[in-house]
């Protein structure tokens, strides 16, 4: 029997294209689900691998039947460079992002997002 709320099962690996054309874990998030609107939370400094190295952010999901990365979209929200312009004096560090339900069905089939 499978429980209803797997909150271990919110927490999704967030990986960025490689060199080696293989996934390259950068971090975690949580998956958040609002009702009417599913999210993608996860620290600011994960997300700046995005904008520091111009790779692509992924998760795993299910598509066609195949369990496969699934590209997240852009651009996140996230917190602000304090005025350092140094990501390790962020006292709040998160961003997230809005997912079409497309992208958030695939990212179900495998993950569990938390209801809030």
């Amino acid at each position: 029997m499978k429980p209803a709320f797997e909150s271990s099962n919110a927490l999704c690996p967030i990986y960025a294209a490689s060199e080696r054309d293989r996934p390259e874990l950068i971090g975690s998030a949580t998956l958040v689900d609002f009702g009417k609107a599913r999210f993608v939370v996860t620290a600011a400094h994960v997300h700046d691998w995005y904008s520091n190295n111009h790779v692509e952010l992924y998760a795993f999901g299910v598509v066609d039947g195949v369990k496969r990365d699934v590209r997240l979209p852009q651009p996140f929200i996230k917190t602000s460079l304090p005025r350092s312009g140094n990501r390790d004096d962020d006292k709040f560090d998160f961003a997230f992002v809005r997912l079409e339900d497309s992208v958030a069905n695939q990212i179900a089939e495998v993950r569990y997002f938390l209801p809030f």
